[in-house]
């Protein structure tokens, strides 16, 4: 998710946060067109009501970096394997919408995330959809390779689409190489959807066999993890910090050598100039001493 960042902007920033908004849109308009209400009960109500209401709320923001992330990922998944695409796209949009309210009252800051979050759950659902048929029937299948191959394909697809956009987009507009920028800052991102998809894996398959009383045991499970994985990132911030105060003493320290090293070179040729000074001065003394005696 990304927010207002950098000041030196690349000319094709402004085209290409249009066209995600833009393609999102028509993401969201095909999801919207192809939903089947009938489908929806109290159920998805609840879900839809924790991903807008709690989930949207709880974020982390990227250290060094102004994006941030949400636990809301676990919930679309969950969406997304138990509604299908359609459902999921809807959610994770109005859910990107609301959560940009939160650090930035730019509307094209806004619709972006929006278009963002719909393009990449309409490509991830695509791509399931591509290679395991029916989304909504994997929770019911058996546990095997081939539901855990799916698992790891909607999270990687989402992964990949969603940071890859964003990365695009914050290089653009801070006029950074885009993989640096991805390595730097989206690279390690990758543990909240992979931990999401398993957990909305494993909560798809309880909800089936035992109905939304599965979903009430496993929210406290998704919290603790959420908030350990909040407390290692603020441990990198601290870490982060203080190597950068370190580096800055190392370059204070070096600059206070350099300038010792500077007046002792200074001194050094003083003393030269010195010796100097007092050679020609007996030299002159003991020539003004012949000269007496000459004359």
């Amino acid at each position: 998710m990304l927010d207002n960042i950098g000041t030196a902007r690349n000319r094709l920033f402004g085209p290409f946060l249009w066209a995600i908004t833009g393609l999102g849109g028509l993401a969201l308009l095909y999801s919207s067109y192809h939903l089947n209400v009938h489908k929806l009960d109290t159920q998805f109500a609840i879900l839809l009501g924790l991903t807008l209401l709690v989930s949207s709320r709880i974020i982390v923001p990227i250290p060094q970096f102004s994006s941030q992330i949400s636990v809301s990922d676990t919930l679309v998944f969950l969406m997304l394997l138990l509604y299908g695409g359609e459902a999921a796209i809807i959610v994770a949009s109005t859910e990107a919408a609301l959560s940009s309210l939160k650090f930035s009252r730019k509307p094209r800051t806004i619709l972006f995330n929006w278009g963002c979050a719909a393009l990449s759950v309409f490509v991830t659902s695509s791509l399931l959809e591509l290679f395991f048929g029916d989304v909504i029937s994997l929770p019911t299948r058996s546990v095997s390779a081939g539901f855990g191959a799916a698992i790891c394909t909607m999270a990687l697809a989402h992964y990949v689409c969603n940071s890859g956009i964003v990365a695009i987009c914050a290089a653009l507009k801070t006029n950074q190489p885009i993989w640096q920028t991805w390595r730097n800052h989206y690279l390690w991102t990758s543990i909240t959807y992979f931990a999401g998809a398993s957990a909305a894996g494993v909560i798809a398959t309880l909800i089936h066999h035992l109905g939304l009383y599965a979903l009430i045991i496993t929210l406290p499970i998704i919290a603790i993890v959420f908030l350990t994985y909040r407390t290692y990132l603020k441990n990198i911030e601290t870490s982060a910090a203080q190597a950068d105060q370190a580096e800055r003493h190392v370059k204070e320290l070096s600059h206070y050598i350099a300038e010792q090293e500077r007046i002792r070179e200074q001194f050094s040729q003083m003393e030269k100039l010195s010796a100097l000074g007092e050679l020609a001065s007996g030299v002159a003394h003991d020539f003004n001493n012949t000269l007496a005696g000459i004359l």
